[in-house]
């Protein structure tokens, strides 16, 4: 059996740690490289003074992969940039003519510990100690500490590795540190800026940070801000330690992006929050082809920097669900733009990018994952028939699961749809137990547990999981007006109302909201309240059937039922094919005092299986039918309790 090849080389001014995957300088400074960069640049260090053909080095590197040579030519294009020269001018690398490259410097094999360099701690003001780092994938600055002379330095290494060792004793840090002292556990990563403002891709801006919350997601012990939260900081000039201190977070990571034709630049810094000390940053220029090992780097460099680490299933993680085709790509990516913005319109048309993604790359996990957290969210968010939605939602998502099991968002929505559609808390609970397990960051996954919960009578575990999705998200509308519903429960109404209010400040138009502070309006007998907060959440959802039939529902109760009956007559005549959600209907009724019609469209309401069946058992608009034994029998067919 061959020995394994050592971990450390020294060439140069560089080292390079073959398992931590890092290069850096001899005065410990980084320096940023891709995956495939990084992959060269250690099987030439491993093969010094070795004439290596092009094909030899494009299996070494890369085995068992279809790699084309320019691939190979461009690895070596950045290597030479980021090394620069020898002293005397000599390339590390020279070109043979017909048949390859050499790599020229001479190595030397070292420990860790023989060669680690002082750390420059400065204390930032959060408390957090770091180490600031300049980093860039071209030449950068030698330091002062490399101009002494060869016996200089090595007596001022003894000297240093002396002191560190006393440091060591002394302190007894963690084994990692090195940026860090203590590791950050909280981040977010902002929207991407443009490099020119006249030349701007909201859409891979916005995109850039999506996949890099993804990635760090699936590190357990981070807790990364969601796009959600992060949205509303893409402003041009948006100052990210303000962002961060909004996000309530430790660090924050922001960058730039450009795309011209088939090349992508892009610059990312970490910095910590509140000081704004910089833990890293990297630039990377590349074809945009790559830039999915440009956002691996990134993700590692960040991580590392936070004092962070990937294990085995966490890499897997963090890589997986993803193309490599760059069409397929930005297609997910206008598509999650999209879904984002949670209309009936938008919803629609980020599908259509999903499905067209799949038909690019029919392995596209994540695209299957989107396609069934669209059809998840339609019949809540557009009145459409469950029956049609649900189904293709639990297609999608076993379909991204078939590809990669591990995908949280993908188990998320088989949790949401077994909650809704199939009334089945035991298989609802273990998909959402499952998508937080593989990823504790995924908001979605804890808001329907919360939900599941509170359904169930769990009301203390609902809040519990509540709040967590809040500190995930902390500024996410749905997220608050859920533990909002939440807080109410536990007759915490004043903690309730300022949430409700703190979400309207965020988003004035957030219609869910208005619902539920209508509801709260109702529940206090201020018709006039609940009828303006329903007729605004009719109108900022493009005519739900959920507002319209509860701002009958108030009409009625302040003595219009003539305006009852109105609304009611339009949603038993809807214009064209429009699909009406029955539970509606049955809340018309039951406003109008008619017991016999609302029980009989509830039933209709379980043949079409609308999703507000599931809150049969905690909805108070069924109180008055609450001990009828055909709504008890309806509450048993359904389950949910």
């Amino acid at each position: 059996m061959s020995a394994p090849e050592p971990r450390c080389h020294v060439f140069g001014d560089f080292r390079i740690d073959g398992v931590a995957r890092q290069l850096s300088r001899l005065d410990g400074a980084p320096v940023a490289l891709t995956a495939r960069v990084f992959d060269t640049l250690l099987y030439l260090v491993r093969h010094p003074g070795v004439s290596l053909g092009k094909d030899e080095l494009l299996a070494g590197i890369w085995p068992g992969r279809v790699v084309e040579e320019n691939n190979l030519t461009q690895s070596i294009s950045t290597l030479r940039k980021v090394l620069g020269q020898e002293a005397d001018g000599q390339r590390y690398i020279i070109t043979e003519p017909g048949r390859g490259y050499r790599f020229v410097a001479d190595v030397r094999v070292a420990s860790l510990e023989a060669i680690a360099p002082p750390a420059t701690v400065a204390h930032a003001a959060d408390g957090f100690a770091v180490e600031p780092v300049s980093m860039t994938t071209g030449t950068l600055r030698r330091s002062r500490w490399l101009a002494l002379s060869p016996r200089a330095l090595v007596v001022a290494s003894l000297v240093l590795i002396a002191l560190a060792a006393l440091a060591a004793w002394v302190v007894r840090p963690p084994a990692n540190t090195g940026a860090l002292v203590t590791p950050i556990t909280t981040i977010a990563v902002l929207p991407f800026k443009p490099l020119s403002t006249d030349d701007r891709d909201e859409v891979l801006e916005l995109g850039m940070a999506d996949t890099l919350i993804a990635k760090l997601s699936s590190n357990r012990h981070l807790v990364v801000r969601s796009l959600g939260s992060v949205r509303k900081f893409s402003g041009l000039e948006q100052d990210p330690l303000a962002a961060g201190r909004e996000l309530v977070v430790g660090a924050v990571l922001e960058g730039q992006v450009q795309r011209r034709a088939d090349h992508v630049h892009v610059t990312a810094r970490l910095l910590s929050v509140p000081g704004g000390a910089a833990l890293w940053a990297g630039t990377f220029d590349e074809n945009f082809t790559d830039v999915f090992t440009v956002q691996d780097a990134i993700a590692e460099k960040a991580a590392t920097a936070l004092a962070q680490t990937f294990d085995r299933d966490e890499q897997h993680a963090m890589r997986a669900g993803y193309t490599r085709n760059s069409d397929a790509y930005l297609l997910y990516l206008q598509g999650r733009y999209r879904i984002g913005k949670v209309t009936p319109t938008e919803i629609r048309a980020g599908m259509e990018s999903f499905r067209k993604a799949i038909d690019l790359d029919p392995t596209f996990a994540l695209a299957y994952a989107a396609l069934a957290e669209g059809y998840r969210r339609l019949p809540m968010t557009s009145d459409v028939d469950p029956k049609e939605a649900f189904p293709l939602a639990k297609a999608a998502a076993k379909k991204a699961l078939e590809i990669d099991d591990a995908l949280a968002d993908a188990h998320s929505v088989l949790g949401w749809v077994a909650f809704w559609y199939d009334w089945d808390c035991p298989a609802s609970e273990k998909e959402f137990r499952r998508a937080i397990a593989l990823n504790p960051s995924v908001m979605e996954a804890h808001l329907g547990y919360a939900h599941l919960l509170s359904n169930t009578g769990r009301d203390k575990e609902a809040l519990a999981e509540g709040l967590r999705a809040r500190e995930l998200d902390p500024l996410s509308p749905l997220a608050n007006t859920i533990s909002a519903g939440f807080l109410a429960s536990a007759h915490r109404m004043d903690e309730a109302q300022a949430l409700l209010k703190r979400v309207l400040e965020i988003d004035p138009d957030f219609w869910v909201a208005h619902m539920l502070r209508g509801g709260f309006a109702l529940g206090a007998k201020d018709y006039p309240a609940a009828i303006s907060e329903f007729r605004r959440a009719r109108d900022a959802s493009d005519g739900s059937m959920q507002a319209v039939s509860l701002l009958a529902y108030a009409l009625a109760k302040s003595g219009d039922r003539a305006g009852a009956q109105v609304l009611l007559d339009e949603a038993l005549h809807p214009a064209g094919d429009r699909f009406v959600p029955a539970s509606g209907i049955a809340t018309m009724y039951i406003a109008l005092d008619d017991n016999e019609q609302a029980i009989a469209w509830l039933n209709r309401a379980y043949e079409q299986r609308d999703v507000r069946m599931a809150f049969l058992r905690v909805d108070h608009r069924w109180d008055p039918i609450r001990t009828d034994p055909r709504f008890v029998a309806l509450v048993d067919r359904v389950a949910v309790k």
